[in-house]
């Protein structure tokens, strides 16, 4: 992740003497890292600023719940105003509070796994940020940071996106090994058998990771009998569910026809013949 470590540093350290609030968008699809690249930046800078806060996976903290907004809310204005318990319960006044705040304190914020512009206003509201103050959202969806109240401003922010793809070759095979081998190149032996992994997971983290882990401490005769096992299309169950929820979210049914369509082509398959086969 060195490229994108280095733009976000470049972005971070840009833009200070600003007097809009600075946003960066991290987006790309499930399970690509996108919060652990958010995590290790803001593990890194959290020290520059006045007020810090880490809001994690709000997408599943804001699902099926009444008043879910409530708890990320409190999570960030106990951060910024440095409190252990906030008592309040309702979204409008727990947004006003926050507004104060960040609009008279210089402060980082991460806004991770949003998958509503409406969640950007209820934490962040349409005040301003007092100057040099960093907001970075990581989401799914590249056009949601700019959907928010924010953004319909005289002065709207300066905004940044930044998309996550998956790693290249050689990234990968660090990658996977590390998870394999515990170290970053392949075993003795396994060095064919490391390379044939890497093309059932395009470079895709979460896929490296669960499939180097699942044959780790294998032999080589698992290693193909997996390998096997992954031609007639099954799959690790936690990958699966991964890539299920980037499907999951995509705005429309005939968005996701698209998609299918899409995936048939790729596969050179007509898209009935495939649905006949599921």
């Amino acid at each position: 992740m060195d490229i994108s470590i280095h733009n976000i540093m470049s972005w971070l350290k840009g833009g200070s003497l600003s007097k809009t609030v600075e946003i960066l968008t991290i987006w790309g699809m499930a399970g690509i890292e996108k919060t652990t690249l958010a995590k290790y930046i803001y593990r890194l800078h959290s020290h520059e600023f006045e007020r810090i806060s880490f809001v994690e996976d709000i997408e599943r903290k804001c699902a099926d719940q009444t008043h879910a907004l409530l708890n990320p809310q409190k999570q960030l204005l106990g951060d910024i105003l440095r409190k252990r318990m906030i008592e309040e319960h309702n979204v409008d006044v727990c947004t006003s509070k926050i507004k104060k705040v960040l609009f008279h304190k210089q402060t980082l914020v991460v806004l991770d796994g949003v998958d509503n512009f409406e969640q950007i206003d209820a934490l962040i509201g349409t005040k301003g940020f007092q100057p040099g103050s960093k907001i970075i959202v990581t989401t799914k969806d590249r056009s949601i940071t700019e959907n928010c109240a924010l953004f319909r401003l005289t002065m709207p922010p300066k905004h940044t996106k930044h998309a996550l793809c998956g790693l290249s070759a050689s990234e990968s095979l660090r990658l996977f090994c590390w998870h394999a081998f515990g170290g970053y190149d392949p075993k003795e032996g396994y060095k064919k058998e490391a390379i044939t992994a890497l093309k059932y997971c395009g470079g895709h983290p979460l896929a490296l990771k669960v499939l180097g882990s699942s044959l780790s401490k294998e032999d080589v005769a698992t290693w193909t009998d997996t390998f096997e096992m992954l031609e007639t299309r099954e799959f690790h169950t936690h990958v699966n569910k991964v890539l299920q929820i980037s499907f999951d979210s995509l705005p429309s049914e005939n968005c996701k026809d698209l998609f299918k369509h899409i995936a048939c082509l790729f596969l050179l398959e007509k898209i009935n013949k495939i649905l006949k086969q599921y």
